[in-house]
């Protein structure tokens, strides 16, 4: 999830993309939560005895900024975003908080009280993929990976969510 590019106070000051947004947000949560990942997997010929129903997630505050925070509205609205991963907690096997800057480690602490159980399953990284790229790489293989995360560069994500459209 790119969290990093997402200008949450423009958001919140446009009522029908923002409800928009939280429609596809809530959908994606949903997903996640009755499991419509890995029956995706099986399209690509792998049986239900090769993997379980858990997922995992990399959350990128990659552009994360102060301005996105900027007002009472939009730290409301992620705290809000986050609070709504508790719902799929348990089909969330582990994941990825990347390019996390001092903000954005503001942004996860603050999150604890509403999203505590999910953020308990997340390795949280800063800004340097140096760092990151090669634990990432250790539990997720590369052909599942899009190169910015250091996997292969024919990648193909199984889904993808555009939570404006």
């Amino acid at each position: 999830m790119p969290w990093g590019s997402w200008d949450l106070v423009w958001l919140v000051e446009h009522a029908v993309l923002k409800e928009k947004f939280l429609t596809h947000y809530n959908q994606y949560i949903e997903d996640v939560r009755i499991g419509v990942f890995a029956k995706n997997l099986k399209q690509f010929g792998t049986e239900k005895n090769d993997t379980n129903d858990e997922i995992v997630v990399i959350v990128d505050y990659d552009g994360f900024q102060f301005s996105h925070l900027s007002t009472p509205e939009a730290v409301k609205f992620v705290l809000t975003l986050a609070s709504k991963l508790e719902k799929c907690y348990a089909q969330i096997s582990y994941g990825y908080v990347i390019n996390a800057n001092p903000l954005a480690y503001q942004v996860v602490i603050l999150s604890k009280p509403t999203a505590g159980n999910f953020l308990q399953k997340m390795d949280i990284h800063g800004t340097n993929s140096q760092s990151w790229i090669p634990k990432i790489q250790r539990r997720i293989p590369q052909e599942q990976l899009p190169p910015a995360y250091g996997g292969s560069s024919d990648f193909k994500p199984l889904v993808t969510y555009n939570f404006l459209d």
